[in-house]
């Protein structure tokens, strides 16, 4: 099965990515743009590390709204989007700013 993870760097989503790997039939294709969050970018590398190096396994380093998604949605049989910014208030900030 093709599934694709977004915010695969990310403490869930590098989880379920090495989850995901132990059924061989797996082949997942990890999605984050190392968005500056508060977690620093070292920590993410970590996280991803043991998954760069297995073969079915494929990391792209891209933003969700810029990802040219015609090489990597066919075949896909399955998305789970993990990928945001922790904190509401981040997210938000351009929206509260007075006028």
């Amino acid at each position: 099965m093709k599934i694709i993870v977004t915010g695969a760097a990310g403490f869930i989503g590098s989880h379920l990515c090495e989850r995901l790997l132990r059924d061989p039939s797996n082949e997942i294709v990890g999605i984050d743009c190392f968005l500056d969050s508060g977690t620093p970018p070292w920590i993410r590398e970590r996280n991803i590390r043991d998954l760069l190096a297995h073969p079915r396994f494929a990391m792209h380093r891209s933003h969700l709204l810029q990802i040219d998604w015609d090489p990597i949605l066919p075949g896909t049989d399955v998305v789970i989007h993990l990928a945001g910014v922790p904190g509401v208030r981040s997210s938000w900030a351009a929206i509260l700013q007075p006028m």
